[in-house]
């Protein structure tokens, strides 16, 4: 039998996929941080990418409005109520053309920013909305009459056909993702392989980041890092980015939890420092004393994230702590670099493994040493 990779129709689809996300991914970002902060933008994202994967016989040829018309639909479900529901000045910037925008009806103020944001024609609007063209033009001049009011603009002649144009121009100067600088190709990379992989598990994020498998958070982290293009560790891990190194390990104990089997099966992305930085809260070199059932216990000789204690133990129930083994050898007596993630689970997929030069270049590089 082929492998998916030996599939002339599977090797056919994933170059579609890679041809649209190579036209789609750039603009959707920017449309996304327009209306969303990093973390659900990220999100929203993902999710956007995922659909597009599953329904990439649907994508019409004006791909771009289609995939519009997706994202919004994921960034209500990320964020759990319309985008366009968020009080004026929660948006990014505060530029006279942003407030007119936030003070104009939701509806409105969705038809100009898709009109001067997304350079959007009417026809393009409508694919987006998922309105007939002829559902636009009328709103979408209504609302301009409205933007000039709230601008203070007085209109002039009706028949000045420039009188558009200067409005659209206006507000395109005070799009907030202007300044995004280009997304990382590698994150972008790592993103849409994330979409494919997530499709293979059968994973899809609905209700939130509480349950997500290992997988989704590197995929939610490689979005992120498309959405804002550089800082994502300062802007996930806030105020710990500017902290001081650690002091000298203290006396205590660190636990952490064994990942379940969701997170220990399948198929992983290749480790990457700024999953690794934006995932870990706790990151460690230690040598394993003991292995016991349910329990490892590791003394540590440095920390590159959170509290430094001298020991870290390691507990779960027996078949978590075997499926825990069989990812990662913990041999006592071995050097180990082992991560754990928010929820208090050793990170896996090449994040936690026994020392080398290679995972420790890593470390260095996602901790900043």
């Amino acid at each position: 039998m082929a492998t998916p990779a030996q599939d002339p129709a599977a090797d056919t689809r994933r170059a579609r996929f890679e041809e649209l996300t190579g036209r789609v991914v750039e603009p959707l970002r920017r449309y996304l941080a327009r209306r969303a902060e990093p973390g659900t933008a990220g999100d929203a994202l993902a999710d956007t990418l995922l659909v597009c994967w599953r329904r990439l016989e649907d994508v019409p040829d004006l791909a771009l409005p289609w995939a519009y018309g997706v994202a919004r639909k994921c960034l209500d479900n990320a964020a759990g109520s319309p985008a366009s529901d968020r009080e004026p000045g929660e948006g990014p910037g505060s530029s006279e053309e942003q407030w007119a925008l936030a003070r104009l009806q939701p509806a409105d103020a969705e038809l100009l920013r898709l009109w001067a944001w997304e350079q959007l024609e009417p026809v393009e609007i409508g694919q987006a909305l998922e309105l007939p063209p002829d559902a636009v033009e009328e709103p979408l001049r209504r609302a301009q009459e409205r933007c000039r009011d709230e601008l203070g603009v007085t209109s002039p002649a009706a028949d000045d056909l420039d009188d558009a144009d200067r409005l659209r121009a206006r507000l395109r100067a005070a799009d907030p993702a202007a300044t995004l600088p280009t997304a990382d190709p590698a994150a972008v990379d790592r993103l849409r392989e994330g979409a494919m992989t997530r499709d293979a598990w059968g994973e899809s994020r609905t209700d939130g980041t509480r349950g997500r498998s290992g997988l989704t958070w590197v995929v939610a982290a490689a979005a992120a890092l498309v959405i804002v293009g550089v800082g994502l560790f300062v802007l996930i891990r806030g105020d710990e980015a500017t902290d001081p190194p650690p002091a000298p390990a203290p006396a205590g104990t660190t636990e952490l939890t064994a990942p379940t089997g969701a997170a220990t099966a399948g198929r992983c992305l290749p480790p990457a420092a700024d999953v690794l930085a934006a995932d870990a809260d706790v990151a460690f070199d230690g040598t394993v004393t003991s292995v016991a059932a349910g329990e490892a216990m590791l003394t540590t000789t440095h920390w590159y994230a959170g509290r430094p204690t001298e020991t870290v133990v390691v507990r779960a129930p027996s078949e978590q702590m075997q499926q825990l083994l069989s990812a990662v050898d913990l041999q006592e007596g071995e050097r180990y670099l082992v991560a754990g993630d928010r929820r208090g689970s050793v990170m896996l997929c090449g994040f936690s493994d026994r020392y080398d030069t290679r995972l420790a270049a890593l470390y260095a590089e996602a901790f900043g040493e």
